[in-house]
């Protein structure tokens, strides 16, 4: 065998054995530490991630300390859907307060207001007596410690006709007859 053939032959295994070890170790060698780098990168997002959850939920506590005395006031905003009573003994009192009569009835919802965002009851309110009175009513509603919105509202002079029914007998031609639809926001759909 002459030098020339072993030369090249030394060559060739060599040249075999640089391209073993480059497909066999390097470049997966390489393929490792491109995914190993993005997973480190993942990781590190993930805890940045975490360290800014933790400082918000810090300032949430922080910031819930100071207004929780309000977010419990905005719970007393809504009324009990399933027993409205004390919003019922609410109108009671503040017809009383008024000097005026009132009738309060849970009525359904007007076919308008079925798909509202937010959850309500409805109340069908009559009520009689004189106008600066019913005017006092009406704004000491609206001043309620409840979220209430007016659906519909009509106001009557009191007729001769209306004055002879005994329901009427305590009225005079100054007092008036109103009725009122109101639907009264609750926390509960």
């Amino acid at each position: 065998m002459s030098t020339k053939r072993k030369i090249f032959i030394a060559l060739g295994t060599f040249g075999a054995l640089a391209l073993v070890i480059v497909f066999l170790i390097i470049l997966p060698l390489f393929r490792d530490i491109k995914n190993n780098s993005k997973n480190y990168i993942l990781v590190k997002q993930e805890a940045f991630s975490i360290e800014e959850e933790a400082k918000n939920l810090a300032e949430i506590k922080e910031k819930y300390s100071e207004y929780g005395p309000d977010l419990n006031k905005i719970d007393s905003l809504f009324v009990n859907a399933k027993i409205p009573f004390a919003f019922t003994r609410f109108l009671e009192d503040l017809a009383k307060d008024s000097d005026v009569s009132l009738e309060a009835s849970l009525s359904p919802s007007l076919e308008e207001n079925k798909n509202q965002v937010w959850p309500a009851i409805y109340y069908q309110l009559a009520i009689t007596g004189p106008f600066p009175n019913f005017s006092k009513f009406l704004e000491k509603l609206e001043n309620s410690p409840y979220l209430i919105k007016i659906q519909n509202l009509t106001v009557k002079k009191l007729t001769k006709g209306d004055l002879s029914k005994k329901e009427f007998e305590n009225y005079s031609f100054t007092d008036v007859k109103s009725n009122l639809q109101i639907s009264v926001f609750t926390s509960e759909k």
